[in-house]
């Protein structure tokens, strides 16, 4: 209310009596909002320095790794290099590994393939490699499982399939049909998606048995090399 051009509470105080109580509130308030506003921004610069030192570390163990590695993949002996390789890839350096066949080829061109191929169809997951988000089947449908690796598919032939079909086919001739694991495969892994393009494998999620069938989805090579990956639901 107002008497005599003095604007009152119900209480009978005037404007200026409570206006050092608003201020300090509305003071409180604005340093509550600022204090959230630097601790979320603190927290946030926090989060992207443990990344990066995480990555530095990961970078510092691949330097190490390769260093302990060198005497091996230096050696006159195809068995001890290769031995290298799968060491590096078994410790979780998959995408290493992949890049290091190239010292394969100098000497045999074929080898470093046959190293590529077994890295692809036996490489641990990564920590590196994001998370994937799964698909719902739609009702009726076969649940989809992940993605397999096919194998090794170069100048119109495979040179490896790790499911059962003619070794001439394209690949692209496989979706849709319904396949089994080669006997001579063994077990087969299934992952929650393809290699990414600096070589980290997603998680396996489980393992096909020999025999065990499945539907091929989609078909797609791992870069622009020949080695094939196929996206698959039960049969």
């Amino acid at each position: 209310m107002e008497v005599d051009g003095i604007v009152t509470t119900s209480n009978g105080k005037s404007l200026w009596d409570v206006l050092p109580a608003i201020s300090t509130f509305l003071s409180s308030v604005v340093l509550g909002v600022v204090a959230l506003m630097v601790n979320a921004s603190y927290t946030e610069r926090q989060s992207v320095r443990a990344e990066e030192a995480q990555k530095q570390q990961r970078q510092l163990n691949q330097v190490q790794t390769l260093v302990a590695f060198m005497p091996h993949l230096s050696s006159a002996t195809p068995e001890t290099r290769e031995a290298a390789l799968f060491g590096i890839s078994a410790l979780g350096y998959t995408d290493l590994a992949l890049k290091l066949t190239t010292l394969h080829r100098a000497d045999d061109p074929q080898a470093g393939r046959q190293v590529a191929d077994a890295i692809m169809r036996d490489a641990p997951g990564s920590p590196d490699a994001p998370a994937v988000e799964q698909q719902t089947p739609s009702s009726g449908a076969p649940k989809e499982m992940g993605w397999i690796y096919l194998g090794d598919y170069s100048a119109g032939r495979w040179a490896t399939r790790y499911l059962d079909f003619a070794g001439t086919v394209e690949p692209t001739t496989l979706v849709g049909q319904t396949l089994p694991v080669r006997s001579e495969t063994g077990a087969l892994n299934v992952r929650e998606g393809m290699p990414t393009e600096q070589g980290a494998f997603p998680r396996v999620s489980r393992a096909l048995s020999a025999g065990t069938r499945v539907r091929i989805l989609e078909v797609r090579p791992w870069l622009t090399t020949g080695y094939q990956w196929a996206r698959v639901s039960g049969s």
